[in-house]
This record gives C-alpha cells, sequence and structure tokens, in this order.
C-alpha cells in the first residue's frame, strides 16, 4: 500500500511540475543568458559594443517582451540546458561570460574577452563576473524524479520477489 501512495506522489508532483515548469515539453537543448550588468546608451556603449558589430553571432528568437531595436549593451554569462518532459537535467556554459544585445528579433552575442572584460570593469568601477557562480541546483532537479522512480522500482521489485517467494513460484 506503501509503494502505491508513493508513487501517486511521484504522479501528483509531476503534474504539478508540469503546470509551473518554464521548461519545454520536448527533448530540448536550449540557450539562455543571465543578465549581470547593463550600460546606458552613449559612448561607453558603444565602444563596449563594438565586438558585437565585428563577430556578433545573431539568434533569431521572437519575443514580444523586447523593444523592437535593442535598448542596450549588455553583460552576461550565456549558458545551454537540457530539459525533456519538463523537468530540467543539465546545464554547461556555452559559451560563458558574454556582451549581448536583446531586440524583438534577435539575441546578438559575443563572448567577452579579456581585454574587453578589464574596459567593462573599469567603465563600470566593478567585475560584473567577479564573484559570479553558475546556480547548477536550480537545473538539475529533474534528477530528482528519477531517482524517486528508481526507488519505486526497488520496492516494488522486493514486493514481487517476496509474493513470489510465498506462493513457491520463482
Amino acid at each position: 500500500m506503501i509503494r502505491l501512495a508513493f508513487l501517486g506522489l511521484i504522479a501528483a508532483a509531476y503534474a504539478a511540475v508540469c503546470f509551473v515548469s518554464p521548461h519545454p515539453f520536448w527533448m530540448l537543448d536550449t540557450p539562455h543568458i543571465e543578465q549581470l550588468a547593463s550600460f546606458p546608451k552613449g559612448p561607453d556603449a558603444f565602444q563596449i559594443a563594438k565586438p558585437l558589430n565585428v563577430s556578433g553571432m545573431v539568434i533569431p528568437v521572437k519575443r514580444l517582451d523586447q523593444p523592437y531595436y535593442p535598448d542596450g549593451v549588455r553583460i552576461g554569462y550565456a549558458y545551454r540546458t537540457f530539459s525533456a518532459m519538463k523537468l530540467p537535467f543539465l546545464v554547461y556554459s556555452d559559451p560563458g561570460p558574454v556582451i549581448y544585445t536583446e531586440s524583438m528579433h534577435e539575441t546578438r552575442l559575443t563572448p567577452l574577452d579579456d581585454e574587453t572584460r578589464k574596459l567593462v570593469a573599469e567603465k563600470l568601477g566593478h567585475d560584473p563576473l567577479q564573484g559570479f557562480a553558475m546556480p547548477y541546483r536550480t537545473y538539475l532537479w529533474g534528477w530528482l524524479f528519477v531517482v524517486a522512480l528508481l526507488i519505486w522500482l526497488f520496492f516494488q521489485y522486493r514486493y514481487e520477489a517476496r509474493k513470489r517467494a510465498e506462493s513457491g513460484v520463482l
């Protein structure tokens, strides 16, 4: 009876996760950027945005919450998450610290090199990447469901083995 209650608890928790999880249902490897600092429009932002215009990578997106044209240069940390069935399973940095701009139709980014990082620290008065640690635990909680199902399978196997032994069927 406890096995079935545990399985019901796992199913109820998964149903709740399906309603609140921002992750897609299908198996996807999606890019994200964690914003660490932003620059207002001006000559400092133009100087820092030079690498975006020279070697910037363009990711086409369709986001209605962003302005039509980029509203400023931002410093962030780019990473990717692997998720399936609305559960996140893996997170890794790709390419890591970046300079980027966002608009309604595209995200333009380029990796942050040492020279630009020094310039950013000089203009902002501090290094935005100093002390930043990727919050891995917030993207790995999907494994809890896998572990819970494995525990349930273990106890289900033990229950069935005990029932077979009692009935004399090997």
